[in-house]
C-alpha cells in the first residue's frame, strides 16, 4: 500500500494544419463581406470584456469588429452582447439585430428571424448611447470599496434629459416587419412593410 501523495503526469501533443495569421484571416473576412450581395456579420463581446464578475472598462466591441461591420451597406449586423455597446456604423448598414446571449439555439432562432419565419419583436430594456462620452454616468468603478451615487434623481431618462445628449436607441426601442394599428381589440398588423412598431 502506497501512503504518499498521488502524483499525476500528463502529456499532450497537439497538431493542426498550417493556417493564416489572425490578421490575414480577418482581412479575408473583410474582403468577403465587402464583396457579398448581402452580408450577415456577427459581432460580440467576450468573457474578457463582459462578465457578471467585473465592471466593463469600455463600451467598444473588442478587437477590429467595427471594421468588419461597416464594409458593406447591405449588411445585417447581429450583435451578441449582454449590455449596451457602441455601434458607430449603425447608420451605415441595412439592419442591426440584437440577440443578447441567445444560447445553444442561437443558430436556429437567428435563421428564423432573418428568413422572416418569426418577428424580431423584442424591445430594448436599456438605453444605448451613440458614444460612451454621451452616457450620463461614466464612473462606475468603486474607489477604496466605495462608489458615490452623485447623480441623485438623475438616472434613466432624467439623466439623458439633463445632459441633452441623444442616445443611439432609447429604452423600449425596437423595429419589426410590419406597422400596427390600435383597434378596440388591441394591436393588429396593418401591412407588411419594415417600419417601426410602437
Amino acid at each position: 500500500m502506497f501512503d504518499g501523495p498521488m502524483v499525476w503526469v500528463q502529456f499532450g501533443l497537439g497538431h493542426a494544419e498550417p493556417s493564416d495569421s489572425p490578421d490575414a484571416e480577418f482581412d479575408q473576412a473583410v474582403a468577403t463581406a465587402a464583396e457579398a450581395d448581402i452580408a450577415i456579420v456577427v459581432v460580440a463581446t467576450t468573457e474578457d470584456v463582459e462578465s457578471e464578475g467585473f465592471d466593463r472598462k469600455t463600451l467598444e466591441l473588442p478587437g477590429r469588429q467595427n471594421e468588419l461591420a461597416a464594409v458593406n451597406p447591405h449588411t445585417v449586423v447581429v450583435v451578441n452582447a449582454g449590455s449596451p455597446v457602441e455601434l458607430p456604423w449603425a447608420e451605415d448598414v441595412a439592419a442591426v439585430l440584437l440577440t443578447w446571449f441567445p444560447g445553444q439555439e442561437c443558430g436556429a432562432a437567428l435563421a428564423d428571424v432573418l428568413l422572416g419565419a418569426h418577428e424580431p419583436g423584442g424591445r430594448l430594456p436599456t438605453t444605448w448611447p451613440a458614444r460612451k462620452e454621451n452616457s450620463p454616468v461614466l464612473r462606475v468603478t468603486p474607489t477604496d470599496g466605495a462608489l458615490a451615487y452623485e447623480e441623485s434623481i438623475f438616472v434613466g431618462y432624467r439623466a439623458w434629459e439633463k445632459t441633452g445628449a441623444e442616445p443611439r436607441y432609447w429604452f423600449g426601442h425596437g423595429l419589426g416587419y410590419t406597422t400596427w394599428e390600435y383597434l378596440s381589440g388591441g394591436f393588429v398588423p396593418s401591412d407588411a412593410s419594415c417600419v417601426r412598431s410602437p
